[in-house]
């Protein structure tokens, strides 16, 4: 074998071989990305839904204050003193 060609070759294999470990550092990279985004999403979540179930007892009882208001102003609107 030509030396020329066999040291093109030998630096082809290593260059190869970085081009091979980058790639894998690459991969790895982007897998812990899709984790660490998925892991996000999920925090926000459950931060939402936390929430939702501390601050539903406020919301039932603005809904049954609103409830009994419009009952209220129903009733004030259905009387007429003057209704023959």
């Amino acid at each position: 074998m030509d030396p020329e060609i066999k040291t093109l070759l030998e630096k082809n294999l290593a260059l190869n071989q970085e081009n091979n470990q980058l790639l894998k550092k690459m991969n790895r990279r982007a897998k812990f990305g899709s984790i660490m985004h998925l892991i996000y999403w999920l925090i926000i979540i459950g931060f939402s839904v936390g929430s939702y179930y501390f601050i539903q007892p406020y919301i039932n009882q603005l809904i049954s204050t609103y409830s009994s208001i419009q009952t209220g102003v129903d009733n004030f609107n259905s009387f007429n003193p003057f209704k023959k």
